[in-house]
């Protein structure tokens, strides 16, 4: 599995993106990464509303 660190440069679809995109939530089991739960208020600063900003790409 690819394991990327959360807000560092994501060059996994090619060094030119690296440059414009962060990783986020490329997690892999064998490295630690914080665990719990949200508080409301983070959940809903952080929750997209607007589906036109929302991107998504599984791999």
């Amino acid at each position: 599995m690819t394991w990327i660190a959360d807000l560092e440069p994501c060059g996994y679809f090619g060094r030119g993106y690296a440059t414009n995109l962060i990783a986020v939530g490329w997690l892999e089991q064998v490295y630690p990464y914080p665990r719990g739960r949200l508080s409301d208020a983070l959940y809903a600063r952080h929750l997209v509303t607007d589906d036109a900003r929302e991107r998504r790409v599984s791999g």
